[in-house]
């Protein structure tokens, strides 16, 4: 009968969802068992999600196995068991899921082990358990799972106490993830007697450092003795008390102590630290909350978000409530909101989203947004009643949980305007509502779990949100405000693209400045873009006659800077050798800038970073930005005579050297002339330690002119580069197995950029044909 009214309630989402609206559907109920107390019960058997090499990772119980480790790829057949860890009907509830180089690392329960630590390719055969720690049943309790250089790091229990018990004191473990090659770390030596990490202690690594914050103290370490120091000790700071809280953003590290005064009231203090004694700064005194006798002081800070150079996070106040803050570049703190959520705000491309009550002890009923620097909160929608929560981005749309007071709880979306604040699906029709949790982004689409007595244990997604953005690339086309530039100078003004809000229909994009302040943007330059739907795949042959296979992909944030790290992103389809790549980032979340460079290259991958120039402050680390790619399995051109217009692509390589005697850009000619001027695509790569990128200019029908250039501060001269390259004729496409691609360019003179030069700074608004 359940499974019955479970199919009424997915046919009358997916025919009563209006035109335009984004629709749900449900991919599997994994557990069908009514609950014993009927109506009302909420039993949502689903955990939290993390996405590793294109699957889901989720934990469920199905009703037979407990709750284990479960996988999804977003259809019926592809949402399994992956093993039953504790055989039978108790659970080994899986916790603390993380991916580490495209293999999950967590924590599970066995009879025989306890809770030990635990890793999964995906397969039954490959979950298996990392390490007994502890012989036997009792546990060690592994926490706070994360990775440097290539290294798994955590926390856990490290020997029994003499009565037995299976608590003791906490040590940080290190793995590669074999048992034989997993063991205490031998950092713990030098942390002091009262510096011993425990249960409510913090690890965090950047890619290049791992920060731990013992009882008393803040370190950073490589993963060695030797590149182990302390940063900051507890009694050298305002807060006597703990270090906690730790959050990285735009690489800076965050953190948080308190001090006790009379009355158990504690003072908070915020700070930021570059990872050294002397760059860490005392940034702003809380005010003070009232928390007699609490055992565990934490999460007491959200993890600060960054939003048009500024940062925001939330504390509680005197009264246990909320306060919204804003730190801005110059270091000072304003309190932007009272009796905001207690949840770090959400940000989309171009707008900073939280939920607020409209007063002191009222539920947060109210969905308020920001838009600019400096700019003042703007209510976006008020409720009634119920409590706005789970705010989850997905592209450039928020979604949220809330009861309305007519719906029950249920999903609701918002793009920052009134009207398009609206209310998803009704899962569960009347006042009980499907009480939609564990929202999670994935390829594009929202999934999340119900909990509610008809639609419980089931996985759910949206189904038209933004699966239709496509992947862009970008490139400027000319020279314009830089004619004389020559082969082996450093180019000024330094140019590239900024992209940002990419919609099914429109994005925005910008001529970035990143921080060089040299010469000023005095003429227009012409910016070439491609658009393709993302995640498709086809196959057509050239006009030599050669089988092409092509992929697009769009990712998520993930690609850092030059300092931190080279992070691969694996191939739709399988090629013999190393295909053709082209991408452009796809994203514009740093303060300071960037450009993509890839790093890496072969069949079955391509690694990239975020380049960032050293004219003002000499770092090259980047927040994770995302990226637009195009894959080629080989060179070739191809005349396509197809509708609605004939249309021809090419995608080649070609060695670009610097000839500083001469000054000459290097000459590309393509296979075959194109019948009007291409918009070409090219993409830099790794060669040479310093920062540079690839212009081009006077793209014709038979070739185009490409350079490398550096920017201010550096010597021009720079190492030779492979350079891939893509040539397509401006208008709307297709494939010959229907795949839309838009190809065009824009005029434009708005500009991003740190320095204060001369230029027109905003957005450029592209409309995909």
């Amino acid at each position: 009968m359940r499974n019955y009214s479970k199919l009424l309630i997915f046919i009358l989402v997916l025919f009563l969802a209006l035109p335009g609206r984004a629709v749900v559907e449900e991919i599997k109920d994994i557990n069908p068992v009514l609950p014993a107390s009927g109506i009302g019960t909420l039993i949502d058997s689903i955990g939290p999600m993390v996405t590793v090499h294109g699957e889901i990772f989720f934990t469920a119980d199905d009703g037979v196995h407990g709750q284990e480790l479960w996988k999804s790829d977003g259809t019926l057949a592809g949402t399994v068991l992956v093993k039953d860890i504790n055989i039978g009907s108790e659970s080994s509830d899986p916790s603390e899921l993380t991916n580490i180089n495209g293999m999950l690392y967590f924590s599970a329960y066995t009879e025989e082990q306890g809770h030990e630590l635990w890793k999964s390719d995906g397969t039954q055969a490959g979950t298996i358990m990392v390490k007994d720690l502890y012989q036997g049943e009792y546990s060690s309790f592994p926490r706070q799972i994360t990775s440097i250089k290539g290294k798994i790091l955590f926390v856990a229990n490290a020997e029994l106490n003499h009565d037995g018990s299976d608590y003791s004191r906490r040590v940080i473990w290190e793995s590669d993830g074999s048992k034989e090659n997993t063991s205490i770390s031998s950092i713990n030596n030098l942390f002091t007697a009262f510096g011993r990490i425990n249960g409510t202690r913090e690890l965090l690594s950047d890619g290049q450092f791992l920060f731990i914050a013992t009882a008393f103290e803040l370190w950073r370490s490589d993963g060695s003795v030797e590149g182990t120091e302390l940063v900051v000790n507890g009694i050298d700071l305002l807060g006597h008390g703990g270090v906690q809280d730790l959050s990285i953003v735009d690489q800076e590290l965050y953190f948080y102590t308190y001090s006790t005064i009379d009355g158990g009231i504690l003072n908070g203090y915020f700070y930021k630290s570059n990872g050294t004694a002397e760059g860490t700064k005392f940034i702003q005194a809380i005010d003070p909350f009232i928390a007699p006798n609490t055992p565990s002081i934490t999460s007491e800070i959200t993890m600060p978000t960054s939003f048009n150079n500024q940062l925001y996070f939330s504390m509680y106040d005197e009264f246990l409530s909320c306060t919204l803050y804003q730190l801005d570049e110059a270091e000072a703190v304003s309190t932007l909101s009272i009796h905001s959520s207690c949840n770090a705000p959400v940000v989309s491309e171009d707008t900073l989203f939280f939920a607020k009550s409209s007063s002191y002890g009222q539920p947060f009923q109210q969905l308020w947004k920001i838009t600019g620097a400096n700019s003042d909160p703007v209510l976006v929608k008020e409720f009634t009643q119920g409590r706005l929560s789970n705010l989850t981005i997905v592209g450039n749309i928020l979604f949220f949980t809330i009861d309305d007071g007519v719906h029950g709880m249920e999903l609701w979306r918002s793009d920052g305007t009134i009207e398009g604040t609206e209310l998803v699906a009704d899962i569960v029709a009347g006042f009980e509502g499907s009480h939609p949790a564990n929202l999670h982004a994935f390829d594009g689409q929202l999934y999340f779990s119900t909990g509610s007595e008809l639609a419980n244990g089931s996985l759910w997604r949206t189904t038209e949100n933004l699966k239709s953005s496509p992947a862009l690339l970008t490139q400027i086309q000319t020279m314009n405000n830089d004619p004389l530039h020559t082969s082996g100078e450093i180019s000024v003004p330094w140019l590239t693209v900024a992209t940002r809000d990419i919609q099914k229909n429109d994005a925005r994009i910008s001529l970035e400045r990143s921080e060089v302040a040299d010469g000023n943007v005095a003429y227009m330059e012409e910016v070439g873009y491609v658009a393709v739907e993302n995640g498709v795949t086809d196959q057509f042959l050239s006009d030599a006659g050669e089988s092409i296979q092509i992929e697009v992909q769009h990712t998520e944030p993930k690609f850092i800077g030059y300092r931190s790290n080279c992070t691969t992103q694996a191939f739709i389809n399988e090629y013999s050798e190393s295909p053709i790549v082209l991408a452009s980032m796809s994203s514009h979340k740093a303060r300071d800038g960037g450009w993509l460079r890839r790093c890496y290259l072969d069949e079955g991958s391509a690694g990239f970073y975020v380049e960032e120039d050293r004219y003002q402050d000499g770092e090259r680390r980047h927040v994770a930005e995302s990226a637009s790619m195009m894959v080629f399995s080989k060179p070739f051109h191809r005349d396509f005579d197809t509708a609605p217009s004939p249309w021809e692509l090419e995608v080649g390589e070609t060695l670009v050297r610097q000839y500083p005697s001469s000054g000459q850009y290097t000459q590309v000619a393509f296979a075959d002339a194109f019948d009007q001027a291409p918009v070409v695509i090219v993409l830099p790569t790794e060669q040479g330690w310093q920062p540079s990128s690839v212009r081009i200019r006077n793209v014709t029908t038979t070739g185009f002119e490409m350079d490398i250039v550096e920017p201010a501060g550096e010597d021009g001269l720079h190492p030779s580069q492979m350079i891939h390259y893509l040539a397509v004729t401006p208008g709307e496409h297709y494939t010959p197995h229907g795949i839309k691609v838009s190809a065009d360019s824009v005029m434009t003179g708005k500009t991003i950029f740190g320095g204060e030069v001369e230029g027109v700074k905003g957005w450029e608004r592209i409309p995909f044909n």
